[in-house]
């Protein structure tokens, strides 16, 4: 009667650390999704993703806790993929935003220094050949 007791319970006891296991996990992910999102990287389908493995830790059992148990890893690995790729988009348009402020600088020192002169050959031109009349 002891050895079943005790058997029960820990079948009973191992389900609940795993699950709590499980959610460490998930914590960890969730983490990892957040700091992708920080970096400006797209994290909707890690969000779903996310859904979906809560789903599975929440039905239970023993095939629904193992898939979520080595779904967290993708999870986590593509949290840190889609991090650097957001990174690498920040810094291109920062770039692409400074050449762009760069020629707009340029243009305007051009147009400052040139225009002036430009407009007045183009007047005179076009209406060097006119009289004035006192």
């Amino acid at each position: 009667m002891l050895f079943t007791s005790l058997f029960v319970s820990v079948t009973l006891v191992a389900p609940k650390e795993v699950e709590q296991e499980l959610r460490a996990d998930f914590l960890e992910a969730f983490q990892a999704v957040e700091d992708a999102e920080l970096r400006g990287g797209d994290i909707s389908s890690l969000v779903v993703e996310l859904n979906e493995i809560l789903e599975l830790i929440e039905i239970g059992g023993e095939a629904g806790l193992l898939e979520a148990a080595s779904r967290f890893e993708a999870v986590k690995d593509d949290a840190i993929a889609l991090g650097m790729v957001g990174e690498e988009g920040a810094q291109a348009q920062l770039i692409e935003s400074a050449l762009i402020l760069l020629a707009a600088s340029v243009l305007s020192l051009l147009v400052w220094r040139f225009a002036p002169s430009l407009i007045w050959r183009l007047w005179l031109r076009s209406k060097g050949e006119w009289k004035a009349y006192p």
